[in-house]
């Protein structure tokens, strides 16, 4: 695998996304981190979240900020599929762009363009409702953008059945653990720490392993069943199935 840490060229540099610089800047002066006046910049940035090294974007710091992180690494997207209930594709796109902006972008294109909303009257406007809940999905995904085992080269990969979503990253659990451990009260252990601390300080997730929590009590409120997880030891894969009913 690539050390995460090694420097990369100058030419990083001209490829960092102004809008993840501006995402991550705004949730620093949020909470307090940065001076409220200070004008961002991608160097700055860097330094802060220690994705710089001796004036060079390390690996991690050009997969988090730039546009087109599979230059550097390649797998580094995530994939979204439809497919009917015999399994045959349907329809797909690549959802590419900075590490820390791919989730919210994935699951964006997700409801956008593959799952079926109903249009509903409350509180004096109308309103988008999903068979799904939208932050448990978009949970799942920063999940297993951050924890994938990046040295496989494959995507994320988000499947969409007429019955259920299924969200997929290369990578075993840590070790010793197994899925009930995951359900439980659990420390977090990201396989990508600098990754995993990113995402952090960019408001995009919790350090507490609270997220799979989060997951469960979103399809509660939602009246479908909890999510389902499953490790072959090669991959983690998170599954939604869709409640008619409710």
């Amino acid at each position: 695998m690539n050390n995460l840490d090694q420097a990369m060229g100058p030419s990083a540099w001209k490829d960092v996304s102004s809008e993840t610089i501006q995402l991550v800047a705004a949730e620093l002066k949020k909470r307090e981190a940065m001076p409220a006046g200070a004008e961002p910049d991608a160097e700055d940035i860097a330094d802060r979240l220690c994705l710089s090294r001796d004036g060079s974007l390390t690996l991690t710091g050009a997969l988090l900020l730039c546009k087109r992180p599979d230059r550097f690494l390649e797998g580094t997207y995530v994939k979204i599929g439809l497919f009917d209930s015999d399994g045959s594709l349907l329809d797909e796109d690549l959802v590419r762009g900075p590490l820390l902006l791919q989730p919210r972008a994935s699951v964006r294109r997700l409801f956008e363009k593959y799952i079926e909303s109903r249009i509903v009257y409350g509180n004096l406007y109308l309103d988008a409702v999903y068979d799904y809940p939208v932050k448990a999905v978009e949970e799942a995904v920063v999940n297993a953008s951050v924890h994938r085992d990046l040295s496989s080269g494959c995507p994320v990969e988000i499947r969409v059945y007429p019955d259920r979503i299924a969200i997929t990253n290369d990578g075993p659990l840590p070790a010793g653990w197994t899925v009930a451990d995951l359900l439980g009260e659990h420390r977090s252990r990201p396989r990508n720490p600098r990754i995993a601390d990113a995402f952090h300080d960019a408001g995009l997730m919790s350090c507490w392993g609270k997220g799979i929590g989060l997951m469960v009590a979103e399809c509660a409120a939602a009246g479908i069943q909890s999510p389902e997880f499953a490790s072959d030891g090669h991959s983690v894969t998170v599954v939604f199935r869709l409640s008619r009913e409710a």
